[in-house]
């Protein structure tokens, strides 16, 4: 019983960065443009920026799926999260109202700090993986993956219901 808690808790958390990683890698423009509006980064670095989080985004969706240095794909996850959290912040405190270019499962949203709650949320959703899986001895096996992939392709599904009802919206009004 407790393994199956933490095996979905550990497809929910790839879930969450792989549906992340696809959706900014789909809407490219847009992603650039999010990072752009933090005014955190110098436009110079924005594009590598984005492809160094990308990367990170792959490996903690491969080590969270597979097992494969699930320590380093830990503390990335957690460190990822903060990097965004903290940029969150500093634009709170500017009172700056932008979009958080947060996508994927997580949807997309203005930056508030119910988004900096969530993210420490997340974190600690993180950690108590990190633990569930160096305690318990859970592993992630064919079936989870299989429940990964149908999940997966469920939130795509419902994206492109959203989206079609988006388009006949526009088409009505």
């Amino acid at each position: 019983m407790i393994e199956s808690i933490f095996s979905l808790l550990n497809i929910s958390l790839v879930l969450i960065f792989l549906t992340s990683l696809v959706e900014k890698i789909i809407k490219y423009k847009i992603s650039l443009e999010h990072i752009s509006a933090y005014k955190i980064i110098p436009m110079s670095f924005i594009k590598s920026f984005f492809t160094l989080t990308m990367i990170i985004h792959l490996f903690i969706s491969i080590s969270l799926i597979f097992n494969i240095y699930f320590e380093v794909g830990t503390i990335l996850a957690i460190f990822i999260i903060i990097i965004y959290t903290i940029a969150i912040v500093i634009n709170l405190i500017r009172k700056v109202k932008i979009d958080c270019g947060c996508v994927g499962l997580l949807g997309d949203h203005e930056i508030s700090w119910k988004l900096v709650w969530r993210n420490l949320f997340i974190v600690l959703l993180i950690a108590v993986n990190y633990i569930g899986e160096n305690y318990l001895d859970y592993s992630f096996n064919f079936y989870n993956i299989l429940l990964l992939l149908n999940l997966y392709f469920l939130y795509l599904i419902i994206i492109q219901l959203i989206s079609i009802n988006k388009y006949k919206e526009g088409l009505i009004k």
